[in-house]
């Protein structure tokens, strides 16, 4: 089920407001979906003003119209069949057409092999509209730095009875903290506020848990607890 974010106010979130180190680019949004469409148009046009917006409805038009406007430097598809190999075929076409187009999907899917299957088709990011406000407003500011960002939806605490950090990966309760905050989409400096610790300390935490968990990156370690999450339910 979608959800209309057009009536967000940007102050509301001090994460919403504009940034210079932001660059004007082209971005698509791609979904048959018009209220979608719409209300992505307003967020963008919250976090900076001087984007240039276009839309798109179907996916297998976008080749053609990423030829009229070669510039588009972001694509941002919404799709409710994520793990659909028409979707994957797709993504993977206009990615090859174009390497350097940031590939953004959101979807409302939280199956990590799905979400795996369409970051190896060619796509930088992905969102999931079962996420916090906070979370995928914060993952689209993200994505307009040029940054690589996967979100997921929170562990639903009253389906899982205890830490998943301490119980499956022998995280101390300081490490489970900053592994929850992590699965929030929290930056190191949020955490550290929130904990109140230095940052430094809290790339100690990650460190720490990248090497329990047996990953590399952020992205990564949060994908390795929601399969976890998934093989306890």
């Amino acid at each position: 089920m979608l959800v209309d974010y057009s009536g967000i106010r940007p102050e509301k979130y001090d994460f919403l407001q504009p940034t210079k180190r932001m660059k004007k680019m082209k971005i698509l949004i791609v979904c048959d979906h018009m209220l979608f469409r719409e209300s992505i148009r307003r967020i963008f046009a919250q976090l900076d003003d001087k984007l240039d917006l276009y839309e798109e409805p179907h996916l297998g038009t976008v080749v053609k119209k990423i030829d009229r406007f070669s510039d588009i430097g972001l694509m941002l598809y919404y799709t409710g069949q994520l793990g659909g190999a028409q979707c994957n075929t797709a993504i993977k076409s206009i990615h090859s057409h174009n390497p350097e187009l940031s590939i953004v999907v959101l979807s409302e899917s939280n199956n990590t092999n799905e979400i795996n299957l369409v970051i190896e088709a060619g796509a930088k990011s992905y969102l999931s509209m079962k996420s916090t406000v906070e979370d995928l407003l914060t993952g689209l500011k993200k994505v307009l730095r040029g940054e690589k960002y996967i979100s997921v939806s929170p562990v639903d605490s009253e389906s899982i009875e205890g830490s998943i950090g301490e119980e499956s990966f022998n995280l101390s309760e300081r490490q489970s903290d900053v592994l929850d905050m992590m699965l929030l989409g929290k930056s190191n400096k949020e955490i550290a506020r929130s904990m109140e610790i230095g940052e430094g300390t809290v790339k100690s935490y990650c460190s720490i848990i990248y090497r329990k968990l047996d990953v590399d990156n952020r992205n990564q370690a949060i994908i390795r607890v929601k399969e976890t999450e998934f093989s306890r339910i």
